[in-house]
């Protein structure tokens, strides 16, 4: 017959059993650690992801210049009215120009008479070529200036200096305003795509020669 204390169960752990719990114990509180820690790395991780996918589609900036003809607010300008083979020319003149003009950023344009083709503009206030204007007529007293490979006529008041060429078939023309300081350089940055698109007239003015 078994006695109160054979009945009752012996809740005594021996040094081995106590170890073992010991170690799990220490197991189940390094796996909340690491849930823990796994959290917040987690949502970091989110939130990087997300800054890289918004920094890589972010609209394009309205006012680039991705068509070569200019940006920023538009000029408007006259255009004259041309001949087929004159257009042809002076779009073909308008294609070439620079994007800077010494230092001055080219602007769209706009205007009757397909402007945007046959003229361009850079700057603010507006230098404004155009390509295709009637032929100027030099005074006996006035001077024309060869820059570089074209020869232009200068006609300057204290508003403005408007350069046209002397020596092409399709003239061009350039209106720099008074606040620009040295027009004449302007002028000249142009003489050379003028000179590889604009054919040179036969009867070249005195004191200019060559393409």
């Amino acid at each position: 017959m078994a006695t109160d204390h054979d009945q009752s169960r012996d809740t005594t752990k021996s040094p081995d059993e106590k170890g073992s719990d010991s170690a799990a114990e220490d197991r189940r509180r390094a796996a909340r650690l690491a849930t823990f820690v796994a959290v917040p790395v987690t949502i970091v991780a989110a939130i990087g992801a997300f800054a890289l996918v918004n920094s890589t589609h972010q609209p394009a900036d309205s006012d680039a210049d991705h068509s070569g003809k200019g940006s920023g607010k538009t000029v408007s300008i006259d255009a004259p009215v041309l001949a087929d083979a004159d257009f042809k020319a002076c779009r073909a003149l308008v294609t070439k120009v620079p994007q800077k003009l010494t230092g001055l950023d080219r602007r769209l344009v706009d205007g009757k008479h397909s402007a945007a083709e046959v003229a361009a503009a850079w700057g603010d206030p507006a230098v404004r070529m155009r390509c295709g204007v009637e032929e100027v007529t030099v005074p006996k007293s006035g001077e024309v200036y060869r820059l570089g490979a074209v020869c232009w006529y200068a006609d300057a008041n204290k508003h403005r200096t408007i350069w046209t060429t002397v020596d092409r078939e399709q003239p061009v023309e350039l209106t720099v305003p008074a606040t620009h300081k040295q027009p004449g350089q302007l002028a000249q940055a142009l003489s050379k795509p003028v000179a590889k698109k604009i054919e040179p007239i036969k009867d070249i003015p005195s004191g200019c020669s060559g393409k």
